[in-house]
């Protein structure tokens, strides 16, 4: 779609800056766009904007805060600052409980607590007081905990704050997965390297979303997003197949690989690299709230595109899923597929032209006959000849002549180092000079070299 904007009045200059807003129409409407390069390779964007109805009902948060030892140092102190700005953003009318967890796990209540001030007060009591002390990582024991209490009638919400270093990663998703229909694990990630695959994760099989918060960043706007999911329920265990009109296909390279939980209004883009294929449509199969749901989004000739740009998106998409190790729900078959496709990160990344962490650009100068000719000129030249065309001062220490009369003429040479001692002072004789008259003799003494060099003396006839 192209659009031409002018000014009404066209003698009359702009003097004024203005805004340009560009809205979408219909933006919560599906779309699927298909790109043509040259050598007639295809690559798909889907676009998802889900908009739905939902009643914002009570919800239910416990907050699972990691005390390890590896929390030790600046994570505990980042641990604190993510879980007040959370207490902080607690929805109204929402109910609240903490757990702390390491080779075990304790809660800080008996049973919910209200969002009152005097209750909130004492979460923040007991965040500051917070300590690297219980040891390992056990993270499972106390996610079924957490899920086992659920409450009828209210959405809970799981929420964990960790460097994701977890020790039993295999329990954790096996409990996400039981769970899924009553509840939902939000993760946060702290530190300078948290484990993004674990939580991503463990989120991903209950219907949650991983959110990562580096040491010093801004922590508002994402936990904020985070508390408001908590009112919502979500598109889960989302997946796509691409198609065409005589079949169901798969992606050659689908990115992302594993697909997060769906919010309302939360734009998803996935990008497929389709090879030679044609596909016609694709279909994203979720569930909410234990009901399956189906969306098909088609494309048509309009929507085919020529160029790059999608496929260059598609790829750095992908190249970001391996360096991620976001291949697979399983971490061990992750890590085997990532070995598996090291090659193909390597021709994506040289095909088109995505830099990965095994590629690189090479620079390389292509210069004109007439830049090479000047060039050659230039490397034939040499310094020394440039030199003796130039005028150059010469230096104090080099000998020189002055004429003062015919009859006589003062050469001066270099200062002597040394010379007889005045009154246990150093003094500087300026120099011998070397008369043509054999009758004068001219000598004078200076405290520094520096006096002796700038001072001229001449000889005088008169002289003595």
């Amino acid at each position: 779609t192209k659009a031409t904007i002018g000014l009404i009045d066209q003698t009359k200059p702009l003097i004024n800056d203005f805004i340009l807003s560009i809205g979408l129409e219909d933006a919560n409407k599906p779309r699927m766009w298909i790109e043509i390069d040259e050598s007639g390779h295809k690559a798909a964007m889907l676009a998802f904007y889900p908009s739905f109805e939902y009643n914002s009902n009570e919800s239910d948060f416990i907050f699972l805060l990691d005390r390890s030892a590896s929390m030790s140092g600046e994570c505990m102190k980042e641990l604190k600052r993510v879980m007040h700005v959370c207490l902080n953003n607690l929805p109204i009318n929402s109910t609240w409980n903490i757990i702390d967890f390491g080779s075990n796990y304790s809660w800080l209540c008996i049973g919910p607590q209200s969002s009152s001030k005097e209750s909130l007060n004492k979460a923040r009591e007991h965040v500051n007081n917070l300590t690297p002390s219980m040891g390992g990582t056990d993270l499972g024991p106390a996610l079924r905990a957490a899920l086992l209490t659920s409450q009828q009638g209210k959405l809970r919400n799981i929420i964990v704050i960790s460097d994701g270093e977890l020790a039993d990663v295999d329990n954790c998703l096996e409990v996400g997965c039981n769970f899924n229909v009553n509840a939902r694990i939000f993760t946060i990630g702290i530190g300078n390297n948290p484990s993004k695959h674990s939580l991503r994760a463990i989120s991903r099989v209950s219907g949650g979303i991983a959110e990562f918060i580096g040491p010093g960043k801004k922590a508002q706007k994402r936990i904020s997003e985070q508390m408001k999911r908590g009112l919502q329920p979500a598109m889960a265990n989302a997946k796509i197949m691409w198609g065409s009109d005589d079949d169901i296909l798969s992606a050659d390279m689908q990115a992302p690989t594993q697909i997060r939980s769906l919010f309302n209004n939360e734009r998803l883009i996935v990008y497929g690299l389709l090879d030679k294929k044609m596909y016609n449509f694709a279909t994203l199969n979720a569930s909410v709230i234990g009901s399956e749901v189906s969306c098909r989004v088609n494309c048509y000739s309009s929507s085919n595109l020529q160029g790059n740009l999608i496929h260059q998106l598609a790829a750095r998409t992908r190249i970001r899923d391996w360096e991620e190790g976001s291949l697979s729900s399983d971490k061990l078959k992750s890590e085997l597929l990532k070995q598996q496709q090291k090659q193909q990160i390597i021709d994506t990344s040289i095909q088109y032209q995505v830099v990965c962490q095994f590629t690189a650009f090479i620079a390389i100068e292509k210069r004109d006959p007439i830049e090479q000719m000047i060039q050659k000129k230039i490397e034939n030249v040499e310094i020394e000849k440039l030199l003796v065309k130039e005028i150059v001062d010469e230096l104090e220490y080099i000998e020189w002549e002055i004429e003062q009369d015919q009859s006589t003429k003062i050469k001066r040479r270099e200062l002597y180092d040394d010379i007889q001692s005045k009154n246990k002072k150093d003094l500087w004789l300026n120099d011998e000079f070397l008369m043509n008259n054999e009758d004068c003799t001219v000598v004078q003494f200076f405290e520094s070299p520096a006096l002796a060099i700038e001072e001229n003396i001449y000889e005088s006839e008169d002289e003595d």
